[in-house]
Parts: C-alpha cells; structure tokens; sequence
C-alpha cells in the first residue's frame, strides 16, 4: 500500500512518515493463526488516514481564519468610510463561539465508529481458523443489528451549534455590501487624483497629455551644500574645469539650481552667477546663464531681448507668447515688469500694461493684435466641472478596468466647431480677400480641444486643411504666427521641433533659438520634442543633429540637456 500524495504538510505534522502531534493511530485486526491481534501499523501505511484527518481539522481552522479576516476588512472599510459606530463594532467584533467549538467527544465517537465500521470484518479468511470466522461475522451481526444510538443526537447537536443559514446568509450578504461601497469610494478618490493630474498638465502645458522633460531633480543623497562646495572647486584657482561645471548644472532641476545660488551666497557671500561671468564665456556662459533663471524670468528676458536688442525679433515673440499657457504668460508678465529699468515704471498706468505695452510700440497690423490679445491670457481653458464630466473609467470587454481617461468629445460642442469652421470658411476661401480678424478671433480665444474640433470641421467645409488655407490668404509674421498657433493646438512639441530643426539646418546656427528652447522645454516636453523630431526629420535625432552642428563645450552642455536617445 502507496502512501496518498501530499503537496503541503497538513496541520498538526510534525515531520517523517507518520509524524502527527497526536500521534494517534488505530489497530487493525488482521486474524493470523487464529488469534485477533491489533499490531501498530508500519509508518509507510498510517500517511493516507492521518492526512485526511488533519487535512479536516485544517480546513476547519482554516474557514475560522477566513472568518475573522472578513470580519476585520468589514470593519475597516466602514471605519474608513467614516460610518462606524459602537454598535456596528460591538456587532462585528462578536463572535459565536459555537460556530467553531469542536465536540471532541463527538469526533472521537465519529471516528471510533469509522474504524469499527472499516476493521470489523476481516479482509481477508486464508490465515484464521473456522471458529475465528464465524466468531467475527457474529460480531459483524450484532454490530449492525444495534446501530449506534448516539449518531443522531450527535447530528442533532452540531445543528444547534451552527447559526442558521439565513444568518449566513445575512452576514455574507452585508459584508459584500461593504465590499462594493469601499470600491466605490477607492474610485472616487482615484478619479479625483486622475483629475488633479490633468489639471497639472494643462497648466504645464496647456493640454492633457503627457509630457515629460529630460531633466529631472537629482534626489538621491543631494545636497546644496556639497554642489556649492564642487562647483567652487571647479572655478577657483588657475583655469576652470568646463567639464565638472556641466555636468553638475546640466543634470539638476531648476529649483535646484535656485537652491544653489541661493547656498553659495549664503556659504561664501559672492553670487554665483557673477562667478560664471568670471570664469566661463561665450556661448556656454550664454547656455549656463540661462539654466539658472527661473522660467517665468527667462521668457521675460528674451522677450526682452528680442524687443530692445537690434531690431525686433518677431519670431522670438510669437514663439513664446503664442505658445506658452494662461498661468505661464501671467508669471512672465509680473517677471517682464520686475525686469525692467526702474527709470520707465512711470511711463505706464499699470505695471501689468509693462510686457503689452511694448509689443504695441515694437509690432504693427494683425500680428500685433494677435500678440496683444496673447498678452491677456485669456485663452479658454477646460474647468474642473468639465472635466468632471469628461473623465470617464476605462473599460475592457466590458469590464471596468478602475483606470480612467478623458474623453474629449465631453469637452467639445459639435455644434460650435461646425458654426466656426463656417465662420472661418467665409472669412477667407470662401470671399474675395481675407478678414484677419475673424481667424484673430477663432484662434485666440478657443480652447486647444476646440481648435482641433473646429479644424476638422474645416476640412468637411472647405476640403482644405487649415494650414493650407492660411498659407493661401495670408503672409508675413501674421501668416507664420497663426500657423504656430495651429500647430501647437495639434501638437506642440512638434512645433518646438521644426523650430529646432530651421535654427540647426538653416542658413547658419541660430544659437539663442537653440538654448531658448532646450533650456526653456527641458522639464517640459522636451522627450516629446526629440521624438517628434526624428519622426519629421529622416530620423536624425536632436543630439546627433546637434553633434554635426555645434562643437566645443556648448555643444556638451546641450547634449547633456537633450541626452542619447
């Protein structure tokens, strides 16, 4: 006789054949030579009837356990819910205790009975004597002529011991209540953080999807303190190590930049930036200068540049006004005001005015009313309450995934996009000559999810996309500023890439286009930029394209930024 296969060691087994803490085992009447004796039985023979002994009273301990589980998730589920009180605790804290008392009299009997039943007729007749057979046969009779009167009172009992069925049933019923009101809640809250996340991105940058730079905070073990303390070893005494100063600032965040500046005047009482002057020039000081001002201040400052420098630079100004969101053009306008000579504050009635009032008296036509009405930041934009309605649970082969998405038909009206594609329509391809103004007005005050509704319309309308018809009617600054416009609102890394890729392959290297937009997008969007270069480039990468083009440190430093693809 095989021993029963047994995966994992049952309750109670302590090791070895046999080996149970009870270490009960019942004997076996085997008649040989005529006598009924009960030998113990080999070790090799007592594994099937052990296991399936203890496997029993396992499984019992096992569904006590499971109890108690369900019992502790109910009530942490309605305490977190905010709804438990004394009664409900009391309630599920208690426990019958006669659900799982075990009548160990009643087992014993069980078993002793079993083996009674199992061993009271021989197996086998080749070894006993006649008068050993019909000795047990007698037995056997008398056996089952008086059948054990203590096996239904014993049913009779372990009835009363269990709760009714209903009660169960109850109780199961109200723990998986719980259960799908705290999944509800987890999906509430998930869905709220789902929102605030896209709410982030649309003030980073001005749409809802994901965006990611290549320049991410150092965390791991960083510290001010030590950065100041290299950085200055890098910069004093006969030379300057270019190499150690760029890839310290090439691969920290801008608030962490902040923190260092802010730590070296604090460690040694000098500015930092005065250091850079010092010891770094040309292009790379241009690049590491930038790197440290804050966003806000560094668009102020280009827009400044490209007012005040030699010339104006109208690329430069739609570049970063025409792109740049709501939130983002109301701190450059605060940074352009604090940027400015104290000597012109009077000139203006508001300091808001500052930053407009200059694109008024250095642009003209339409294209200053296009950045004129940039300035006001007031593109519109996709409330909380919309959003609400928008983001709906995911779903696969019609089961709820508990992931969500935003839906952006919920955030559009058809009915307007089809009025202001009619109205675009007739405005330009449709009539003799263009009103710029009614494309200024379409295009700067809808929202991106708008835009792109209204710009498939179009096609319906016209059979052209728009790009074509704002090629064919207009020309200049304005042509080219309503053009990013309607790139960004498709897509606007693939904007800052052709930008990349005219200031890299044109008619010599535009370096202040190159360091504004890498410097400016790096915690941005700037993997999307490089993505969407290689797609619309013959699959040159930004790094590569800026390997063939620049050199020296300058070229390091924005390789650092960009990074290998």
């Amino acid at each position: 006789m095989a021993p029963a296969p047994v995966m994992a060691p049952p309750p109670g087994y302590t090791g070895g054949y046999g080996g149970y803490a009870d270490n009960r085992s019942s004997g076996v009447e085997s008649p040989e030579h005529g006598q009924h004796k009960a030998p113990k039985k080999p070790d090799s023979l007592l594994t099937a009837e052990m296991v399936s002994r203890s496997m029993a009273e396992g499984f019992h301990g096992e569904m006590k356990a499971m109890f108690k589980q369900m019992k502790r998730e109910a009530k942490q589920a309605l305490k977190d819910a905010g709804t438990l009180d004394s009664e409900d605790s009391d309630l599920i804290d208690s426990e019958d205790e006669e659900f799982w008392q075990v009548d160990e009299e009643a087992k014993k009997k069980k078993r002793k009975d079993k083996d009674k039943r199992k061993h009271g007729k021989p197996k086998s007749r080749d070894h006993g004597s006649r008068h050993g057979s019909r000795h047990d046969e007698e037995r056997h009779d008398a056996d089952t002529a008086h059948p054990e009167p203590q096996r239904q009172p014993q049913q009779d009992n372990r009835q009363e011991a269990h709760p009714e069925p209903q009660r169960q049933k109850q109780d199961s019923e109200e723990l998986a209540q719980l259960r799908l009101a705290k999944e509800v809640q987890i999906k509430e809250e998930m869905k709220k953080v789902f929102i605030q996340e896209m709410l982030r991105r649309q003030l980073r940058s001005g749409t809802f999807e994901l965006t990611e730079g290549t320049v991410r905070p150092k965390e791991q073990g960083w510290s001010a303190e030590e950065d100041c303390k290299l950085l200055r070893e890098h910069m004093k005494g006969l030379g300057t190590n270019e190499a150690g100063i760029i890839d310290m600032v090439a691969t920290r965040s801008n608030a962490q930049r902040q923190a260092l500046a802010k730590m070296f005047k604090t460690m040694y009482g000098e500015d930092l930036l005065d250091w850079f002057g010092g010891d770094l020039s040309g292009k790379l000081e241009q690049t590491v200068m930038a790197l440290f001002r804050e966003p806000a201040y560094l668009d102020a400052y280009c827009i400044a540049e490209a007012i005040y420098g030699a010339g104006t630079d109208e690329q430069e100004l739609l570049e970063i006004l025409l792109t740049r969101t709501n939130a983002q053009i109301e701190a450059i306008k605060q940074a352009y005001t604090d940027l400015l000579p104290s000597k012109r504050k009077d000139v203006y009635r508001s300091k808001n005015l500052k930053l407009e009032q200059d694109v008024i008296d250095d642009t003209s036509g339409h294209f200053k009313r296009l950045l004129v009405a940039a300035c006001q930041a007031n593109r519109a934009e996709a409330s909380r309450e919309q959003l609400e309605q928008a983001v709906e649970e995911m779903e696969v082969n019609g089961v709820k995934t508990g992931m969500f998405h935003v839906n952006q038909a919920r955030l559009v009206d058809t009915a307007m996009a089809k009025r202001e594609a009619e109205a675009l329509y007739k405005a330009g391809e449709k009539r003799w000559g263009t009103d710029e103004s009614e494309f200024n007005r379409v295009l700067s005050t809808k929202s991106f999810y708008d835009l792109r509704a209204i710009f498939d319309e179009y096609v319906k309308v016209s059979q052209r996309d728009i790009l074509s018809t704002l090629d064919r009617e207009l020309s200049g600054d304005v042509r080219d500023a309503m053009k990013a416009i309607v790139t960004c609102a498709r897509y606007r890394p693939m904007f800052f890439a052709e930008r990349l890729h005219k200031a890299i392959k044109g008619l010599g290297t535009d370096n202040r286009t190159l360091i504004r937009i890498i410097v400016s997008r790096a915690e941005i969007d700037l993997k999307q930029i490089k993505a969407c270069y290689v797609q619309r480039f013959q699959g040159e990468t930004l790094w590569l394209a800026i390997e063939n083009d620049c050199s020296g440190d300058f070229k390091r430093i924005l390789q650092a930024i960009v990074g290998r693809d």
